[in-house]
C-alpha cells in the first residue's frame, strides 16, 4: 500500500510539471522610492531606501506558454528623508534633521506570464496593504522615535484605513538559471496615492519551483 500510494505521488508530481503547474517560493531585495506629488509644501523630501521581500507562489497554466501566477508576498520597504526645521516655523530656527522610515506590507501581486525557452516575462496588477509604518528622525545627534501625529505634520504621513491600501502595475522580466531556480527583476508602479505620494520599487530576486 505504501507502495502504491508513493508511486501515485511520483506520478502526479510528473504530471503537475509537464502541465506547468507549480507552486514554490521567492524572495530578494527591493529599493523603494517614495515621491510627493501633492501641491501643499512639506517639510521633507524623500529619497529611496533598500529592503527585502520574501513569500510563495502559485503557476497555474491558462494557455500554451502562458501562465497565471498569483503570489502573497511580505515586504520591508525603507524611505530616507532629509529637511530642515526652518521650513515649518518660517526660519526662526533653523536644523537639520534626518529620518529613516519602514514600512511592513502584505502584498498580492497577480501575475500573467509568458514563457520562452529559459525566459519569461510578466505584467500584472498588484494590491497591498501597509502593516505598520515607522519613521526615526535625528538632529544635532538625537534620535526620536515619532508618533502617527508628528509623522503627518512632517512628512504627510497619516494612520487612516484607506492610506494603508495599495494598487500598483508590475512589470517582470525572468531567467531561468535550472529547471526549477530562476532570478528575476520587477517594476512595480504606484497607480494609486497614499498620502499623496506614489511609491514605486524596484526588485531582484529569485524564486524555486517546488514542483
Amino acid at each position: 500500500m505504501k507502495k502504491l500510494f508513493l508511486l501515485v505521488l511520483i506520478c502526479s508530481t510528473a504530471v503537475h510539471a509537464q502541465d506547468g503547474f507549480d507552486v514554490g517560493i521567492l524572495g530578494g531585495g527591493n529599493y523603494a522610492y517614495y515621491e510627493y506629488v501633492g501641491d501643499e509644501d512639506v517639510f521633507a523630501e524623500y529619497d529611496a531606501g533598500l529592503g527585502y521581500y520574501l513569500g510563495v507562489f502559485v503557476s497555474v497554466p491558462i494557455a500554451p506558454k502562458v501562465t497565471f501566477a498569483p503570489e502573497l508576498l511580505y515586504a520591508r520597504q525603507t524611505v530616507k528623508a532629509n529637511g530642515n526645521t526652518s521650513d515649518l516655523i518660517g526660519g526662526m530656527f533653523s536644523m537639520d534633521v534626518e529620518a529613516d522610515g519602514k514600512e511592513d506590507l502584505l502584498l498580492l501581486p497577480l501575475m500573467f506570464r509568458l514563457n520562452l525557452m529559459k525566459f519569461d516575462f510578466a505584467v500584472g496588477p498588484q494590491v497591498g496593504y501597509s502593516l505598520a509604518r515607522n519613521i526615526t528622525a535625528s538632529a544635532e545627534g538625537i534620535s526620536i522615535e515619532l508618533d502617527d501625529e508628528s509623522m503627518e505634520e512632517l512628512f504627510n504621513y497619516s494612520d487612516d484605513p484607506e492610506d494603508r491600501i495599495s494598487v500598483n502595475l508590475n512589470f517582470d522580466v525572468g531567467f531561468y538559471l535550472t529547471n526549477r531556480l530562476k532570478i528575476g527583476a520587477r517594476y512595480s508602479y504606484g497607480l494609486l496615492l497614499r498620502d499623496e505620494v506614489r511609491t514605486s520599487v524596484w526588485q531582484l530576486g529569485l524564486s524555486y519551483g517546488i514542483l
